[in-house]
């Protein structure tokens, strides 16, 4: 029985130290994380160009209004336009629960993307439509 009690153990140390108990609410930080790690990443799937990535972080709203051929062609115009290139601005504007304002860019001679995302399944996604 020594593996139990050295689990035990363990889990009595991680409690005392303070551990972040496990809960269905998250850190603001790691929200906002999150949602920046979003963004950045479908910037940098358009510019790369990588449709079908840009796709996955599309809502469904927004892949409904659209096509995967459409945004191949997107993804082929940012990459012409810019290079592959990464997001080097990125603010929230506003956050409310699952959805939020943010503006990002790439560089300013392209300006700034001021957009709507809302989180679909955990994971934050462009809801293509501009605030």
């Amino acid at each position: 029985m020594p593996i139990r009690k050295t689990v035990l153990a363990t889990g009595l140390v991680l409690l005392t130290l303070g551990a972040p108990a496990c809960s269905s609410e998250e850190s603001p930080q790691y929200r906002d994380a999150a949602l920046e790690n979003s963004v950045r990443s479908y910037g940098q799937a358009l510019a790369a160009p990588d449709a079908p990535a840009a796709w996955r972080l599309m809502s469904k709203r927004c892949q409904s209004m659209s096509s995967l051929k459409m945004i191949t062609a997107v993804a082929h115009a940012t990459h012409n336009q810019l290079g592959a290139i990464p997001v080097k601005t990125f603010h929230i504007d506003e956050l409310s629960g699952n959805h939020a304002i943010v503006t990002y860019g790439y560089n300013q001679e392209v300006g700034y993307k001021r957009r709507n995302w809302v989180r679909e399944g955990g994971v934050w996604k462009d809801d293509c439509s501009n605030s």
